[in-house]
């Protein structure tokens, strides 16, 4: 998932928080579609990191934009909901700074962040390179990071998997773990089809 790109002074970030399966015809697909958009418990999920790019945003960039409501973005196996932010750079702003102030959002860690990740700490231990940022910046102050959040760590014959839900109020467990399982899906069949490159 993208977290930060800059291109010649302008910013892009992305915001994926909110998800549904895709259906199985156009008619399915549409009314998981409208049912995702219309969630009270997704609207809430995207919201949260909504609000906290915006607010970290706000002191890196001159007229940052992004639209009122979140859009759908639709792959093969999953859908999000989706907010993309774009601006120019202010002055003396780097992607390495924004980077520093913008990872974790609360779609990794949670809010508020210091709590959040005192928990996971204690629940989870070490995460490892999970949800860490990936990517690359060059001299002119380019660059483009994604966060490794469905990820898998191959080592000779063995693989481990990485995927993550956002936990709310209105969350239900069994419906997160189905919601990983469907996270997990391309790395599965890429593993069992053979496809993977190791």
């Amino acid at each position: 998932e993208l977290l930060v790109k800059v291109e010649s002074g302008m910013l892009n970030v992305s915001c994926l928080a909110g998800t549904a399966p895709r259906g199985s015809s156009p008619i399915e697909d549409q009314e998981i579609r409208d049912k995702l958009l219309n969630s009270p418990k997704e609207r809430e999920e995207h919201s949260v990191v909504v609000k906290m790019i915006s607010e970290t945003l706000s002191g890196f960039c001159d007229n940052l934009q992004w639209p009122d409501q979140p859009e759908i973005v639709q792959l093969k196996d999953i859908q999000h909901l989706s907010t993309t932010f774009e601006s120019k750079l202010s002055e003396g702003s780097h992607i390495l700074k924004v980077l520093d102030k913008l990872h974790p959002t609360p779609a990794v860690a949670g809010t508020p962040t210091d709590k959040a990740l005192g928990v996971i700490s204690q629940l989870e231990g070490d995460r490892g390179w999970y949800a860490a940022p990936v990517g690359w910046f060059d001299s002119f102050g380019d660059g483009e990071f994604r966060i490794a959040i469905r990820s898998a760590l191959i080592s000779y014959d063995k693989a481990v998997l990485f995927a993550g839900c956002g936990i709310v109020a209105g969350s239900n467990a069994s419906s997160e773990f189905q919601e990983s399982v469907l996270k997990l899906q391309p790395l599965t069949d890429a593993l069992r089809s053979g496809d993977a490159i190791i």
